[in-house]
């Protein structure tokens, strides 16, 4: 079933995207805004089926027209009311893991708190599962910092 979602959601995300140029495995090189929509796009397509991402892991996305699509259904996980079960799985690659990984009952809202993290990494090349002000002075009152702080805070809200 995942697979099928996975495989539907790329041909509709290409559609709405009117992507059809050459595909590329270099997350790290994709602009930090494109990134945030596409990973949105994503995620709320996913919710609308009853699916999340567990976590964002560099391994998992492509890029095409400097937009991300999801390659593979291995962090996704069905969602029963608004959480999810996790069971880790091997690490593989750089992973935007939060501390909240360890429950075993997690809300589906985990997820943008990962996509946080994953910004934060675009814009200055750093994994981090807890940021601090400090942390984030180089982008501070900026869009992309409001967008950290929210989506770590689990009330995101994109201005």
């Amino acid at each position: 079933m995942a697979e099928d979602l996975l495989k539907k959601m790329n041909e509709e995300q290409k559609l709405y995207y009117q992507t059809s140029g050459p595909v590329s495995k270099n997350v790290k090189k994709i602009n930090y805004e494109d990134a945030i929509y596409s990973l949105l796009y994503i995620i709320h397509y996913l919710e609308k089926h009853d699916y999340t991402l567990t976590h964002i892991c560099l391994q998992d996305f492509i890029v095409m027209d400097d937009k991300l699509f999801l390659n593979t259904s291995k962090h996704m996980v069905d969602v029963k009311g608004d959480y999810f079960s996790y069971q880790s799985i091997p690490k593989n690659g750089i992973e935007f893991v939060t501390n909240t990984m360890s429950e075993n009952r997690i809300h589906k809202s985990n997820v943008y708190e990962s996509i946080g993290y994953f910004i934060y990494y675009l814009l200055l090349r750093k994994v981090k599962k807890e940021l601090s002000e400090k942390d984030l002075r180089p982008i501070f009152e900026t869009k992309v910092y409001f967008f950290i702080k929210n989506a770590i805070d689990k009330s995101l809200i994109y201005l």
